[in-house]
């Protein structure tokens, strides 16, 4: 019985993260659900697209965005430079923009093909690899983009094995502290010295 319990946790642990990203599959799985459900809400007649793959993507997010929504947990007011505590802990920000492939029908029953794409922002901190929260940033269509922010919390999606309309992710970065990263700080610090 003990062995049978082993070697399951073993399986799970194995299964949590996605080999590419480092990411744990849960996050990606919560990213792909609430785009698509953004974009149910987007289309005319949700009943009738369907989702042809979806392609996550990993990079850094724009340092004017991060600053925007950041800022404040980020700056010590009494410096006006990045926190001795998120240098200490080597805060950094990624970006996972989920790129949607879909088909829907037109007025005469024709299926076409368009393109929905959700940004969300998170941030990590220490030695982690996965956040526990993630912030939708934007999505956009071929016409148009909309800017916002809204907390997601990571549902309770599988953290085995990701839905199965999810490509391989698309990642050229890593989940550490980089001179990238480096750079955020001293223009974070920059627009807080000059735009606050």
């Amino acid at each position: 019985m003990r062995t049978i319990l082993l070697l399951c946790l073993m399986v799970g642990l194995v299964g949590c993260n996605e080999s590419s990203t480092g990411l744990d599959k849960n996050v990606i799985n919560t990213a792909y659900k609430k785009c698509y459900g953004y974009l149910g809400d987007f289309v005319k007649s949700p009943s009738n697209f369907k989702i042809s793959r979806a392609t996550p993507k990993i990079s850094f997010p724009q340092d004017k965005v991060v600053y925007k929504n950041f800022k404040e947990s980020l700056i010590d007011r009494n410096t006006g430079k990045i926190s001795q505590q998120n240098i200490d802990e080597k805060t950094r920000f990624r970006q996972i923009s989920v790129d949607l492939d879909y088909e829907t029908k037109n007025s005469d029953g024709v299926f076409l093909r368009e393109n929905f794409v959700c940004s969300y922002i998170y941030k990590l901190k220490g030695n982690e690899g996965s956040p526990r929260e993630i912030f939708l940033t934007t999505w956009e269509t071929e016409d148009e983009i909309t800017n916002t922010f809204i907390p997601l919390d990571i549902g309770n999606e599988s953290n085995f094995r990701m839905y199965d309309k999810i490509v391989k992710p698309i990642s050229d970065i890593s989940s550490q502290f980089t001179d990238r990263d480096k750079l955020l700080f001293t223009n974070v610090s920059f627009f807080y010295k000059y735009y606050n």
